[in-house]
This record gives structure tokens, C-alpha cells and sequence, in this order.
């Protein structure tokens, strides 16, 4: 299955709906959760039009290692995948723009070499540390949590909020960054829709 999914080479006629879903689950027990997560981008048009198959556009993987820091950290998981999904596409291998594996922990906070980080449990521990000191600093507010976590503070300062909270979106003028927050207030409004 490993050299299969390596050469991207299944016998199936990925037109049907079913073969698609046989190719996600031969993935998902595999553990191929980075492979899993690009397949799902090439059939994510036809699984947004069925509500039961949502739970691949929209995965948990590692569930073990996060429910394990979810119950230490004390913060929805809803928070914890979304960090994930955005930050590496759960690619625990992740190491681009001075980020690392699932949660994409800044290397100027890393203490060990940067292979420590690649293991998942490490990673998801130290992320959701830190996902928790800034959960709690913004009293629960999970869309500055989000922003500050992948971010950075200095760009959320930068963004103009409503006195509930709600972030003013007509305000950012960079379309691409505007972008980049509504698939982050997407992801998490989906993680919580499907799983809570």
C-alpha cells in the first residue's frame, strides 16, 4: 500500500464517489494523514456536496495525541485541528516559513533540534502550550486566538475589531490576507459544526 500511494497508483476509476471514498480510508488506516490531506484538496469539490463525507475534507487526524493535550491544555479540539489544517496540512514533517511539523511551532522558541518537533505528540504538546496561553489571554476569543497563534500579535494589532469581538473584514485591504482569514474562520466554523 506504501509503494502504492507513494506512486499514486490505485487500480480504482476515481470517477465514482465510492472509489474515492475507499482511496481516503486506505489512507486514513494507513496513517498517510499528509497524503490523505492532498487527496482530499482533488476531491474536495464532490465531497462538499455530501454532509456525511465532510468529516475527509475536514479530518482528525493524530485523535489520540489530541485528545491527550486537548484534556492537559483544556482548549476545544475544534481550535487544535484548525491550528493544524492551516499551519502544516497535517504534514508532521512541516518545516516552511520558519515553522515546524503539525502546528508549525516558530523555531525561535525551539530549544532541541528541529527533528524533536517532527514527532506528533511533541508538537501538538508544545503547540497547544502555547495556542493556550494565547486562548487565554484573549479570554476565549477563538478568531484572535487564531489570528495571534499563526500570525503573530504585531498583525493582529493591526486589524480592527467590533467591540463583540467580531473582526471588521471590509477593513483589510490585502485581499489575500482577507482571504486567508475567512478559510480560517471557515475551517474552524466547520471543525465545530461537524464534530461538536
Amino acid at each position: 500500500l506504501e509503494l502504492a500511494v507513494q506512486s499514486n497508483n490505485f487500480d480504482l476509476d476515481t470517477e465514482t464517489i465510492q472509489d474515492k471514498i475507499t482511496i481516503m480510508d486506505s489512507y486514513i488506516e494507513s496513517k498517510f494523514y499528509k497524503e490523505s490531506f492532498k487527496k482530499v484538496n482533488i476531491f474536495r469539490r464532490e465531497f462538499y456536496r455530501y454532509r456525511n463525507l465532510l468529516h475527509y475534507v475536514y479530518p482528525k487526524y493524530y485523535r489520540e495525541e489530541v485528545q491527550n493535550t486537548r484534556k492537559k491544555y483544556l482548549v476545544p479540539q475544534s481550535l487544535i485541528y484548525t491550528v493544524m489544517y492551516i499551519e502544516s496540512g497535517f504534514d508532521n514533517e512541516n518545516n516552511k516559513f520558519e515553522k515546524l511539523g503539525l502546528m508549525g511551532i516558530p523555531k525561535k522558541i525551539v530549544k532541541n533540534n528541529d527533528e524533536y518537533y517532527y514527532n506528533p505528540q511533541i508538537n501538538i504538546d508544545t503547540g497547544t502550550e502555547i495556542l493556550k496561553k494565547i486562548y487565554d489571554k484573549h479570554n476565549g476569543m477563538i478568531l484572535k486566538t487564531l489570528i495571534e497563534y499563526i500570525y503573530g500579535e504585531k498583525v493582529l494589532k493591526g486589524l480592527n475589531f467590533e467591540l463583540d469581538g467580531d473582526l471588521k473584514l471590509e477593513t483589510i485591504v490585502d485581499e489575500k490576507f482577507q482571504t486567508e482569514i475567512e478559510e480560517i474562520v471557515y475551517t474552524y466554523a466547520f471543525y465545530s459544526a461537524i464534530y461538536n
